[in-house]
């Protein structure tokens, strides 16, 4: 080879990724031309080990022969040939785009991938990038339109489920462990990182709930009931948490099932499900700075459902009352003087109490959530539904319909009224942030 095109060679090695001036780097594997297909909604959460094929496959299966786009700040195109190719799951394409630089945020075309996507996977990294950079930015707008408009598929992994919850954990100081956040609940590192208002993700049936991952295996239990602790005396209401271990994801369809996929009990491979108890009086008894937590309510602060993960998924729990369940074990949580204490219990004890996850029991025949709403509604009903309408306290007719999904984003905040039938149904509607 001569002198020259050996030159010629090595500089097209170290030609950048396309889109890398754009501060993004992007592989493609499969058919650029967009697709629309009969997608379906769904949520998947992984612990942040090695990702579950089974699903893997469930979350693929969902976009329908579609188009599947991967969102990361650091790594390559790993997922592009598993998604592609390995899993027997057919979808026109994978697109990995890497986040190199914060101005990639702003690139229209990055948007407009994510939002012609019918899956979107948020892949492990650092979560502290993920909302420092793409918080109030056209990438935060697509995804959430992607999750509450569009209605497809997200998933996300280590990084990516942390930020899943409408709650969340920044790590925005860095890591925070259980027994500090149990000593001290409000110690600077927690302090930075745990976020109490809907500031970034819109996932339905995450409503006033916050994920953790890799949870035993880096003892993670402490730090996730600590968390509860602060955000319900924040939001002076019950919150919730999904927390999965290492090779554990789980998945959640549109009517708010929560299937756990794993290899327990072969494997540790189990997701918990905590929920501040119905207790009138449910905050912490000391909660306070420099002072362990104390949070005992009877030693039964925080009702636990430790669900092991199948092949199948199948064991469940209804993330519509967090209540009805099948597979998995009741706990009782407390924390005395900043020490965990666990127990076993029969039941939920919460199965007739209304819950604050964002579902409102209508009657006996009807459910609707989230509740209060701000982009849309579900419904859930036993009773015939021809159709529905939505009135406004004039009683005008503002929206119809026959589906169960609602879209309410164009409506003022305000209460409405839900006509089924010959019963109507008061319902909240405040504005999308």
């Amino acid at each position: 080879m001569s002198v020259r095109l050996f030159f010629i060679a090595f500089s097209l090695l170290l030609l950048p990724s396309p889109g890398f001036a754009q501060g993004y780097t992007t592989w493609l594997t499969g058919n650029a031309t967009d697709v629309q297909t009969e997608h379906e909604f769904g949520v998947v959460l992984g612990g942040g080990g090695g990702d579950n094929d089974d699903a893997m496959r469930w979350m693929l299966q969902r976009a329908a022969g579609g188009d599947v786009v991967v969102l990361r700040t650091s790594g390559a195109d790993g997922y592009n040939d598993y998604f592609f190719n390995e899993l027997n799951v057919s979808v026109n394409s994978v697109r990995t785009i890497r986040f190199d630089q914060p101005a990639a945020v702003q690139d229209t075309l990055v948007a407009d991938w994510i939002r012609a996507a019918e899956v979107v996977f948020l892949a492990g990294g650092d979560q502290s990038e993920y909302v420092a950079w793409w918080q109030n930015t056209p990438v935060m707008a697509a995804l959430n339109y992607v999750l509450t408009e569009k209605r497809g598929t997200v998933g996300g992994t280590s990084a990516g489920m942390a930020v899943l919850g409408q709650l969340y954990f920044s790590a925005a100081a860095g890591t925070v462990h259980s027994d500090e956040s149990l000593a001290d609940p409000f110690n600077p590192f927690l302090d930075a990182g745990l976020v109490d208002t809907a500031d970034f993700l819109q996932t339905p049936f995450l409503e006033n709930t916050i994920t953790d991952t890799h949870w035993a295996d880096r003892e993670r239990e402490g730090r996730t009931v600590t968390f509860l602790a602060r955000l319900s005396a924040a939001r002076g209401q019950r919150t919730f948490a999904i927390a999965c271990n290492e090779y554990t994801a789980l998945t959640v369809d549109s009517l708010g099932i929560a299937r756990v996929y794993g290899e327990a009990p072969q494997y540790p491979d189990y997701a918990h499900f905590l929920a501040v108890n119905c207790q009138d009086d449910f905050l912490p008894e000391m909660l306070a700075a420099q002072t362990p937590l104390d949070w005992q309510r009877g030693g039964a602060a925080v009702k636990v459902y430790r669900v092991p993960g199948t092949t199948t998924g199948a064991n469940f729990l209804d993330l519509t009352d967090w209540s009805t369940g099948s597979g998995g074990q009741w706990q009782n949580w407390s924390v005395e003087a900043g020490t965990l204490q666990t127990s076993a219990v029969a039941t939920s004890d919460c199965a007739e109490t209304t819950t604050s996850t964002g579902e409102q029991a209508l009657d006996d025949r009807v459910r609707i959530f989230p509740q209060p709403a701000s982009d849309w509604m579900q419904l859930q009903t036993t009773a015939p539904l021809d159709a529905w309408s939505l009135h406004n306290v004039l009683g005008q007719a503002v929206l119809q319909g026959t589906g169960k999904s609602i879209h309410t984003q164009e409506l003022p905040a305000g209460t409405y009224y839900l006509k089924i039938g010959a019963r109507s149904y008061p319902i909240t509607i405040v504005t999308s942030r």
